[in-house]
């Protein structure tokens, strides 16, 4: 008999010794079979002629392999099978089943059975060999696979002894993931379920009229709320990138929009650190793009976020740009800078590991999980790409990241730049990194921009009769500087062709006579967004520019909808109506599940806000029964959108797998049912 050797004395396939068993009641198979062998050094060949003593053979002898013939008399090969799969012993040693016929119905039994392998006998030899070896070779591997885990449990000292109570701790493991999923996901709700409540009705107030006072309080609870979300968003992405759950989708989008959509949400929260926020997207960077907006949304915000709260002065700036592209695909670069404090070599080595930041001085001064900026990498390299970051402390920091974007099959929308293209632009402002930001932004619009850093410089540069003539001055200084500058290039005859542009943070009025009575032009928000840009330059120019059909012109006329909110909480249902008010739409409401379909059989609604978590009849519920309604009466499907404090993809796609259309994450915002309602086409 051929002992089973330790698995630390062989290392390959050839150390591996072949034992085979044939049990076999037929002397001439025995001898054909042993001949076709015989030439293989590395196979031990023993032979069992009654089946009845086999089980007991197998036992002692532990071979590698297993030959066992189908029929045979006593007790047939099928039933000595499952013998042999019961048997602690032989329950992994590979079985080849030998027989004379070839039916699918006996091979079905035998693989069930447990069998590794069927074949007709006799054999050719050279195919015999190759089984036997490479079945052999694996219950070796499974051998010292389970020697490598036993060693393994010695080692820790652990309590598991055997196959068993191992699958028991994994299958523990996977609950407690599970478990702790379900925790986080139902604190996520619950937590964002009040949140809704705080920031909806912090949003209602500060449409109301208040005191400076009043304001600035409601305002604080409102910021605070938001943070709480946001954390709670983080947290979940956390738990979802540990546990290999982060997807994403492929849809089309339009990268300008967007990223200013992005710029205008952070816009607030710059200015009000005294910030300057620039876009900066060249032209021929393509904007008509399928991805993952929401995802890339997320690693935009969440960098322009860091960058506004570690600058206390200067400029953040946003610059998006194709390193190469083809007809299907560009590969995009997206550059977040600021003259924010720095980072330290030392601090750059961990930033992007969970839970950490650059230095604990910073965390103690600035707050925040450390989160972010895992999650960043997370989601960047979930999208094929890759994020750094080069940075000096006390002279700020840029983080780049690349992507690589599937492009739309349909053509960009021709550029709006082409009236006011070359146009000569003068930038007026003290600061040399801000103003080269600013005139970054021109050049991008395909103006041609210089600068200047006082209004006294502008003022020669203006007047250079050596210098092309200026039609443009944008002037990023103190409102009394501006307007003395404003005041002197108009009263001057060389100057006063030249349009002045007015950057402001301020809420100024455009239209008030005093502004064109001291020589300003025209106004430009801070953030600009190159939309903006281009609008006010040809509208200052009297340009009449060659833009695209503007979205809000290209929807569907506005009619009359009929539309249903399904809301059981009282406050939310507050916040809901409030919000369709504003946006001049009339509601129904349903107070849970079941009043919802009630009111479907009774009326027809073009659109329904679905609650998700609801007494008696949740959303999903409700929604089923809804759609199995409108299909028994033929009854044209409303539009329903969830409306929930449930978050991320599982939520989403569980909600589109009851039969909604649509889905929005609490808290509330009246954008976002526009948006909504929009993609219904109303």
């Amino acid at each position: 008999m051929t002992k089973k050797p330790k698995s630390d004395h062989w290392k390959s396939e050839e150390d591996c010794p072949v034992l085979v068993l044939l049990v076999d009641d037929q002397a001439l198979v025995a001898a054909a079979l042993q001949q076709a062998l015989a030439g293989a050094p590395d196979v031990d060949f023993h032979y069992c002629a009654d089946p009845m003593e086999a089980l007991a053979f197998a036992t002692k002898l532990k071979p590698t392999v297993i030959l066992l013939d189908l029929v045979m008399p006593q007790i047939d090969g099928l039933t000595l099978l499952k013998d042999f799969r019961s048997n602690p012993g032989t329950e992994h040693t590979p079985i080849i089943v030998l027989s004379s016929k070839e039916e699918a119905e006996t091979k079905s039994a035998l693989f069930t059975a447990g069998a590794n392998d069927y074949m007709v006998k006799l054999p050719d030899r050279l195919e015999i060999l190759a089984r036997i070896r490479y079945h052999s070779t694996a219950y070796w591997h499974r051998i010292q696979r389970d020697e490598a885990f036993e060693a393994l449990r010695r080692s820790q000292q652990a309590l598991v002894s055997s196959n068993t109570a191992l699958i028991s701790a994994n299958e523990q493991l996977g609950k407690a993931t599970q478990a702790k999923s379900e925790f986080l996901a139902s604190m996520s709700h619950e937590l964002r379920t009040p949140m809704n409540g705080v920031i909806g009705l912090a949003g209602l107030l500060l449409d109301t009229p208040l005191n400076e006072q009043q304001r600035s309080y409601v305002e604080a609870v409102n910021q605070g709320a938001e943070s709480l979300v946001s954390l709670v968003n983080d947290i979940l992405d956390f738990s979802k990138m540990e546990a290999r759950k982060l997807t994403l989708e492929s849809i089309d989008f339009d990268l300008r929009e967007m990223v200013e959509s992005v710029l205008k949400l952070m816009g607030g929260i710059a200015t009000s650190k005294g910030l300057y926020l620039a876009g900066i997207i060249p032209q021929a960077t393509p904007s008509r793009l399928r991805g993952d907006p929401s995802r890339l949304r997320q690693v935009i915000t969440n960098l322009l976020s860091n960058a506004i709260k570690f600058c206390p002065e200067g400029f953040v700036a946003l610059r998006v740009a194709a390193l190469s592209q083809t007809d299907t695909q560009a590969i995009l670069c997206f550059e977040v800078q600021d003259t924010g404090i720095g980072i330290s070599p030392e601090g750059q080595k961990q930033l992007f590991q969970p839970f950490s930041q650059a230095e604990e001085s910073i965390a103690r001064k600035y707050g925040g999980t450390g989160l972010g900026l895992a999650i960043c990498r997370e989601l960047v390299e979930l999208m094929g790409g890759h994020i750094g970051l080069e940075s000096t402390v006390g002279k700020g920091a840029t983080f780049r990241f690349t992507i690589p974007l599937e492009k739309q099959s349909a053509t960009e929308i021709p550029s709006a730049t082409s009236a006011i293209e070359n146009t000569r632009v003068l930038v007026v402002s003290k600061d040399a990194a801000l103003r080269g930001i600013i005139e970054q932004q021109m050049r991008a619009c395909k103006l041609r921009a210089g600068g200047v850093a006082s209004a006294s410089e502008a003022l020669k540069r203006l007047q250079d009769p050596s210098e092309a003539p200026f039609r443009l001055a944008i002037l990023h200084l103190p409102l009394d500087e501006a307007l003395a500058l404003a005041k002197t290039a108009k009263a001057n005859s060389l100057t006063a062709q030249t349009s002045l542009i007015f950057l402001t943070t301020e809420g100024v009025c455009n239209d008030s006579p005093q502004w064109a009575e001291n020589g300003i032009s025209g106004f430009l928000p801070i953030p600009a967004t190159q939309c903006e840009i281009v609008e006010c330059v040809g509208t200052v120019l009297g340009t009449s520019l060659p833009t695209a059909v503007p979205k809000e012109m290209a929807r569907a006329p506005q009619r009359d909808l009929k539309i249903l909110l399904v809301e059981d909480s009282q406050v939310n249902r507050m916040i809901a109506l409030a919000l369709m008010q504003k946006l001049d739409y009339v509601v129904d409401v349903a107070v849970d599940g079941i009043k919802a379909v009630e009111a479907v059989r009774q009326a027809a609604y073009d659109i329904i806000l679905m609650d998700c978590e609801m007494p008696g009849l949740n959303g999903c519920e409700a929604t089923q029964k809804i759609r199995e309604y409108e299909a028994a009466t033929q009854t044209p499907p409303a539009y329903i959108i969830a409306m929930t404090a449930h978050w991320g993809d599982e939520a989403r796609k569980a909600c589109l797998l009851a039969g909604m259309n649509d889905f929005l994450s609490k808290p509330m915002r009246g954008s976002e049912i526009q948006k909504a309602f929009e993609r219904f086409g109303g």
